[in-house]
């Protein structure tokens, strides 16, 4: 399988597993023109390598062994999906290939791992979701929805720029023109949408689970605002609204309202320190 520029590529999703250290598979595995360097994170059948190419230079290598050929559809689907995508926060796609039953994808590399809850603060958090919502509006406009956002489809440049990943769930969305295309349901994920459940997936699925990565990244905990100054609580508890239509309409408002936020002099540190010290006397 080889995939042009127009017809190419796709990733890992869900919440993953990162490994530590340097693990070389080629032993085992084979990888074809690909030399892996260490594997950065584990999710069923699918691997993320750091690895080096025929030609020489360092990229990520992104691998599925699933022979469920259902699966080998959504992954390529994934793949031609990310390659219609341009933009400053998806790295762009260098090689598809098929090399016995593995399935391959090559992206630019990004000198950083997948991101971990708890990993940073609240305002780096609010930049970091600022620019993946940018990015996830770019996917919509492109008439998809991601439907498989979390930390571990987040990787972190060394300069803090964050990259979106993870494109194999992907799917066209609904919309007034389009009719709907039922796709298939990825596993469960604590970031997914109610309305996910029940296969629906629109622009608002993504924004909830924007929603989630904030929470996530700045907290490490999903369900609560708690520890969050007031301006990004208020953010994630609308991004995370149990009704879509109570949601912000588009990727692209919630990354406006969390550029508003980060620079509203009002605010509170206070309140998030309140609402930790209430949860702490009140557990339940």
């Amino acid at each position: 399988m080889n995939l042009d520029r127009k017809d190419a590529g796709a990733p890992l999703s869900g919440p993953g597993v990162r490994t530590k250290g340097t693990k070389m598979l080629d032993q085992v595995m084979d990888l074809g023109e690909f030399a892996p360097r260490r594997e950065l994170v584990r999710n069923g059948p699918g691997r993320l390598f750091e690895a080096i190419d025929a030609r020489g230079r360092l990229v990520m290598l992104l691998v599925s062994t699933s022979a469920d050929p259902v699966e080998r559809l959504r992954w390529i689907r994934g793949a031609r999906i990310w390659a219609k995508l341009c933009h400053p926060n998806i790295p762009a796609i260098d090689a598809v290939s098929e090399r016995g039953d593995a399935l391959l994808l090559a992206f630019r590399h990004v000198r950083g791992e997948p991101m971990l809850p708890g990993s940073l603060d609240p305002p780096r958090a609010a930049r970091v979701v600022r620019d993946v919502a940018r990015a996830v509006h770019h996917l919509h406009e492109e008439g998809f929805v991601h439907r498989a956002i979390s930390p571990a489809n987040v990787l972190l440049d060394q300069e803090g720029t964050p990259m979106l990943v993870g494109f194999e769930s992907a799917s066209e969305f609904r919309t007034a023109e389009r009719p709907f295309a039922p796709c298939l349901l990825a596993e469960r994920s604590p970031y997914a949408a109610p309305e996910r459940l029940r296969a629906h997936a629109d622009r608002r699925t993504d924004v909830y689970s924007l929603g989630a990565l904030l929470g996530a990244l700045a907290t490490g905990r999903i369900g609560t605002s708690a520890l969050l100054p007031d301006a990004l609580a208020a953010v994630r508890d609308r991004a995370m609204a149990p009704l879509p239509e109570d949601r912000y309409a588009t990727a692209r408002d919630l990354a406006d309202a969390l550029e508003r936020a980060s620079n509203d002099p009002r605010r509170s540190w206070l309140g998030a320190l309140f609402r930790t010290w209430t949860i702490s006397r009140n557990p339940r």
